[in-house]
């Protein structure tokens, strides 16, 4: 399995965070809460595989500090990059953190994105 993360894997345009929040499905934790929609072939304009999944790291504005923000988008990124596996594919997701979420390890972490993902029903 590829352990990289590239360019094509991180969702970026304002659309498809709409499409998410209207259309997609949402898991929740006590620290993290995950969207997640199936991807069409609009989506992805000039990409002929369309069962790669797309990610988005949102924060809440009341993470306060850019050290601990970014600590904590990175440590989110790195969980998904090394398992990639956990996220069905087929879909887009938007893995959103609690401000809670910026004191718990890397460990923990991915604690909360395992069973968030336990909880998405294959197939989307």
């Amino acid at each position: 399995m590829d352990c990289t993360l590239k360019r094509r894997e991180i969702l970026r345009r304002r659309a498809d965070l709409r499409r998410l929040r209207q259309d997609g499905h949402r898991v929740s934790g006590s620290m993290l809460y995950l969207r997640f929609a199936p991807a069409s072939d609009s989506d992805r304009p000039g990409q002929s595989r369309v069962s790669d999944p797309r990610i988005v790291i949102l924060l809440p504005r009341g993470v306060e500090g850019a050290v601990r923000r970014n600590r904590l988008k990175r440590r989110l990124r790195e969980i998904y990059r090394t398992h990639k596996d956990w996220f069905p594919a087929g879909n887009d997701y938007s893995l959103h953190a609690t401000q809670g979420a910026t004191e718990l390890r890397l460990r923990h972490l991915e604690q909360h994105v395992r069973r968030l993902c336990e909880r998405i029903p294959h197939g989307g």
